[in-house]
């Protein structure tokens, strides 16, 4: 019964696969939603920095650490879609555009430097709580670095990178123009 279930399941991904547009040469599909999931992301990060922020201005540390492990656990699930939805999509679509092929492994590249340096900051601060003496001395700062870098990368994002995910015919009809 459960495999005739799963085979269902199996069956109708298929089925929708193949009404979708596929990159050819590839199962990739076009997920007319991931940009807006994206941009949603990004809004909950913003509003979420902003909360943390409000609480360590009134050094209410017990609330700045309970939202910055929800940061934490937001902004690493974006980074994991965007690595297995968006980059890995963008590499097979723009195969046959190298010079936006070469924008999007750049920021990709910057995005995973990025990345380490954001989640060994988070890592430090979520661990082991309470803080030390030390860590609430030098949280601050750190935190102000972390959320210029990531402001500063997700205006990037949107207007340059995410503007580059369209659906497999479009990349065709650029190729032909």
């Amino acid at each position: 019964m459960l495999a005739q279930l799963f085979g269902f399941f199996k069956v109708a991904e298929r089925r929708e696969k193949s009404q979708q547009e596929v990159i050819p040469g590839t199962t990739l599909t076009y997920d007319p939603t991931l940009i807006k999931q994206l941009h949603s992301d990004h809004k909950e990060l913003i509003e979420l920095y902003g909360t943390i922020k409000k609480y360590l201005d009134k050094e209410d540390y017990n609330n700045v650490q309970k939202y910055l492990l929800q940061f934490s656990s937001l902004l690493r699930d974006h980074l994991l879609l965007e690595n297995l939805k968006l980059y890995v999509y963008l590499t097979n679509a723009l195969s046959h555009d190298a010079q936006n092929l070469e924008i999007m492994i750049d920021m990709r590249k910057e995005m995973g430097r990025i990345g380490r340096t954001v989640n060994q900051f988070l890592t430090r601060y979520t661990e082991t709580l309470p803080w030390t003496e030390e860590k609430l001395y030098s949280f601050p700062n750190e935190f102000k670095q972390i959320g210029k870098v990531l402001v500063e990368r997700i205006n990037r994002e949107e207007n340059r990178l995410y503007t580059l995910y369209m659906p497999p015919s479009a990349y065709c009809n650029k190729m032909t123009d």
